[in-house]
């Protein structure tokens, strides 16, 4: 275990975050495993608004790993997290598409 890693976590700050928050206080965590597991390739299952998987990508950057990283979501929305128009996914696109373009193919 690299202990600048997990001392970097513990100072994390999101620069992207978007209603709900039910994730962010996983957030420094999630930060926290990314440059510590330092994955060729990431997959979120379930990306929602984007505060977990847009986390995860910038500890990619900010670490300086070489990571692709993707999210897996219907934006449809479930039962648990309430159903919702395509107002969310266009949302998150506006974000990769201004912030994030490192992660494009």
């Amino acid at each position: 275990m690299n202990l600048n890693n997990l001392l970097d976590a513990a100072s994390f700050s999101a620069k992207s975050l978007k209603f709900p928050n039910s994730w962010v206080g996983h957030l420094p965590f999630a930060s926290w495993i990314m440059k510590e597991v330092s994955p060729k390739i990431f997959v979120e299952l379930g990306t929602h608004s984007g505060n977990s998987y847009f986390t995860f990508c910038q500890s990619v950057v900010e670490g300086g790993l070489s990571s692709k990283c993707y999210a897996i979501d219907t934006w449809l929305g479930d039962e648990h997290a309430g159903h919702y128009s395509d107002e969310v996914f266009l949302a998150l696109m506006i974000i990769i598409r201004s912030t994030m373009l490192v992660f494009r193919d």
